[in-house]
């Protein structure tokens, strides 16, 4: 399982969270936190790629503005 977001115009794998899932795995996690500079506008959106059936996901995100 791998979850990669997306912003800025391309996928950042860097901060991706990946989870090794088998035949007998019926669930999966992972986190991550990570802190990004965005100096303009972008969408954000989060890429979920696995070689298993998914039937449900969820994920939290906290977006804050941070002053320099």
């Amino acid at each position: 399982m791998q979850v990669t977001p997306f912003y800025s115009g391309n996928a950042h794998i860097e901060f991706g969270i990946y989870f090794k899932t088998g035949s007998n795995v019926v669930s999966a996690y992972g986190s991550n936190s990570i802190i990004i500079n965005v100096p303009e506008q972008t969408r954000f959106s989060l890429t979920f790629n696995s070689n298993t059936q998914s039937s449900d996901g969820a994920a939290t995100i906290t977006v804050l503005k941070l002053n320099r």
